[in-house]
């Protein structure tokens, strides 16, 4: 069978996309993942040729799940985040409250044949929509890389440009942890800015959300390609690592997968208690809600070096033997093998022309 996914821009596909892509091909299926943007009208009219299953992984396409319908094709929603309904500081924050967004939106989890998404929240949400399923993320094969330890104890955060609401949270406590310990340094990579006071500086990397805390005492680290993701956020060589978030609409539909993230580098962490169910609270990382609570439990991995060493090795056994994509690979297999046997389309003469 052929299966085809189009994905957004942003590095969901590492996740959503990448890991089934490659269990499906395994099986003996066909697999092409393409980004929406990489789409001309050729493209298209290849597709609806040859594609039996076509997922659409966070993109609105209402043309194209209109024809692909039309001839059969089984299509497939895939959601991760609550992309229609984003926070005001988000970057695709003016696109979405756009009506026209919002009414492409609910036409494609209307008129596809299935919904697929990663947390309860989410399920909740669509489940009004149409027939669901909830695929929870899962560590891709390959994140794992060599640990070390450090001389200059480091603190940090890594994420993306969407974050700005949970560094504007997190950002006064930073301030506070620096302040009390010389021996600290706070590393944080993708978003957050940084300012030398050349304003060149904040057109390349945005606002500055911890000017509070001085330049010398903190290492910004710019973003890397989806691809290159698990090298970049290794390089952070973190101590302890950080997971706060808003509480708002957005960042309570996100799933687990930062926990995942650091625990398979060794890292203890302090995450939001009100989205991180899978860490077990003193074990394997601790859940803050307050900003005291926040400064409380990373000052508690600071002042103790056997604690921060024994967290991060008890996370990085639980993400191995609980969270691993393979450990959980016949659930999403599952689910786009009787996508497959739903298809009403077939033509297995075709083969995909590469031409352009």
């Amino acid at each position: 069978m052929n299966f085809l996914f189009l994905m957004n821009s942003t590095g969901t596909f590492l996740w959503r996309v990448n890991p089934i892509a490659g269990a499906l091909t395994k099986e003996g299926h066909q697999v092409v993942t393409l980004n929406l943007n990489q789409l001309s009208q050729e493209n298209v009219d290849l597709i609806m040729e040859w594609a039996d299953v076509l997922t659409f992984q966070m993109v609105c396409a209402k043309d194209l799940i209109d024809r692909a319908k039309a001839r059969g094709i089984y299509t497939i929603f895939d959601s991760d985040d609550l992309i229609e309904e984003v926070p005001p500081q988000h970057p695709q924050y003016k696109t979405t409250k756009k009506r026209k967004y919002q009414q492409d939106f609910r036409y494609m989890l209307k008129n596809v044949d299935l919904i697929t998404v990663s947390t309860d929240t989410l399920y909740e949400k669509y489940k009004k929509f149409g027939e669901i399923v909830k695929l929870e993320n899962y560590l891709p094969d390959g994140w794992e890389r060599p640990h070390s330890e450090n001389n200059t104890l480091r603190i940090g955060w890594a994420g993306g440009m969407s974050h700005q609401e949970d560094l504007d949270f997190i950002a006064p406590v930073i301030k506070r942890i620096i302040e009390k310990n010389p021996q600290v340094k706070f590393v944080y990579t993708g978003g957050g800015g940084w300012n030398t006071g050349n304003p060149d500086t904040i057109w390349k990397f945005g606002k500055d959300f911890f000017d509070g805390v001085p330049t010398t005492r903190r290492e910004y680290c710019t973003g890397a390609k989806p691809e290159l993701w698990p090298d970049r956020l290794n390089t952070m060589h973190l101590d302890i690592a950080l997971a706060p978030l808003d509480e708002n609409n957005f960042s309570k539909c996100k799933s687990q997968i930062k926990y995942y993230e650091y625990g398979i580098n060794h890292w203890p962490g302090v995450y939001q208690d009100f989205l991180y169910k899978n860490v077990k609270h003193g074990e394997t990382g601790y859940l803050a809600g307050t900003p005291d609570e926040w400064e409380a439990y990373i000052q508690k991995l600071i002042d103790d070096p056997a604690l921060r060493r024994d967290m991060g090795e008890r996370a990085y056994r639980d993400i191995k033997n609980n969270y691993s994509y393979s450990g959980h690979r016949d659930e999403w297999l599952g689910i786009y093998q009787t996508a497959a046997e739903r298809s009403k389309h077939r033509d297995d003469q075709f083969v995909i022309s590469r031409r352009g």
